[in-house]
């Protein structure tokens, strides 16, 4: 294309864009309100306002996020990729730049400038069709090779992400198992499932990769609750042993006590009488302070 060409190219992508965005009202997809282009020429779009920042933005700040806020952020992606899936589109520039985070806890996927439609056929130009479109780090390998692309090719890109955002880096060559960075193996699995050179080892759709993530998030909600409840059963029963510890230490006194009276009055006799005394008392005999009890540790 010539100057003018290409810039008649990119304002028909961005109306198309607009059309797209405008077909679909769904919490994790970025809403879109107006589209024009000014009496000077430059195009533009009225998108919807989120108070946050991008998840490039946060992983340039966290480094590496937890496990919990990873997967809830790509459940959410997932379901946003659901929707689009089911109008026929791929979106092929899934990416941290292209995912908003609110602060209110709002996920949503923006920037369908790259995507294609699987259900028409005349957008060859728009999308660029046997040409490798995207960003590198998070394409595809059909998408890298310009080959045709389904839905999986956004699972892949899902997998990336996730894979970033737990590990601070894209996977690359021969990259760090994600257990390294404290991922159940659960989770492991479904990541190097989404990064499948070939397509049909991945996951099917973005909610078979949402709905995983949802069972593997329960069991890591379960996990903490399991080891809080076995961090407070541990202290009863430490507080039960040492209230118990300090039962048989003040009996233990009382008897020490009751003893040496009981010498001192059998001296007294034996001084004042020939008749024996007889105690089974021993002062100064060690005393097993647990012996007989079923102490649970």
């Amino acid at each position: 294309f010539n100057q003018d060409g290409e810039q008649d190219l990119f304002i028909e992508r961005l109306k198309r864009e607009g059309r797209l965005m405008a077909q679909l009202e769904h919490p994790n997809v970025l809403g879109i309100y107006d589209g024009d282009v000014l009496s000077d020429g430059t195009p533009y779009l009225v998108l919807e306002y989120v108070n946050g920042e991008d998840l490039q933005e946060r992983i340039y700040e966290c480094k590496r996020l937890k496990l919990k806020e990873s997967i809830r952020i790509v459940v959410k992606v997932c379901n946003g990729l659901s929707a689009v899936h089911s109008l026929g589109v791929i979106h092929r520039d899934i990416k941290p730049a292209n995912v908003l985070l609110g602060k209110n806890g709002s996920v949503k996927v923006t920037d369908f400038g790259v995507s294609k439609e699987t259900t028409t056929d005349n957008n060859t130009a728009l999308t660029m069709t046997g040409t490798a479109i995207g960003t590198v780090d998070y394409m595809s390998p059909e998408q890298s090779n310009g080959g045709v692309v389904d839905e999986r090719a956004d699972i892949y890109s899902v997998g990336v992400l996730l894979y970033e955002m737990i590990a601070g880096v894209t996977p690359r060559g021969a990259f760090e198992p994600l257990g390294k960075f404290g991922a159940p193996k659960e989770l492991e699995k479904l990541v190097m499932r989404c990064l499948q050179r070939d397509p049909d080892k991945r996951p099917a759709s973005a909610a078979s990769v949402a709905q995983q993530l949802k069972k593997i998030y329960k069991q890591l909600r379960g996990r903490k609750v399991r080891n809080a409840s076995s961090g407070i059963y541990s202290g009863l029963a430490g507080v039960a042993c040492l209230g118990v510890l300090a039962m048989f230490i003040a009996r233990g006194m009382r008897e020490l006590e009751t003893s040496s009276a009981d010498e001192l009055a059998a001296s007294e006799l034996t001084a004042t009488s020939e008749l024996p005394v007889v105690t089974d008392r021993k002062v100064g005999g060690w005393v097993d302070l647990c012996d007989g009890l079923d102490v649970v540790t």
